[in-house]
């Protein structure tokens, strides 16, 4: 350790305190396994939800698609057309007559 950080550690119980408690708590290795193990579990996690929210905002966006092209159908566009502005494919909109 270097001598700055010594003067530091002396001049600051809070900071020493803290200090040992880091020292004991990485060299304990069933500690160092389960805080591993916690930190993959929470990325984990995050990344589901990461995943639910986008397949939520495609789900989203696909009905508003659909929602676009029935009224386009209702006011008597072109199946073309529509297939054009929303990006749905002529068959999907024909189902939807």
């Amino acid at each position: 350790m270097e001598k700055r950080s010594i003067v530091l550690l002396k001049d600051n119980p809070a900071i020493e305190k803290a200090h040992h408690v880091y020292e004991d708590f990485t060299s304990d290795e069933q500690l160092m396994d389960m805080a591993e193990a916690h930190e993959k579990w929470v990325k984990d996690v995050n990344t589901r939800l990461k995943t639910a929210r986008q397949q939520g905002l495609e789900q989203g966006l696909e009905q508003a698609k659909i929602e676009d092209a029935k009224k386009m159908l209702q006011k008597g566009y072109p199946i073309v057309d529509i297939a054009e502005i929303t990006g749905l494919s002529e068959e999907q909109i024909k189902k939807l007559e």
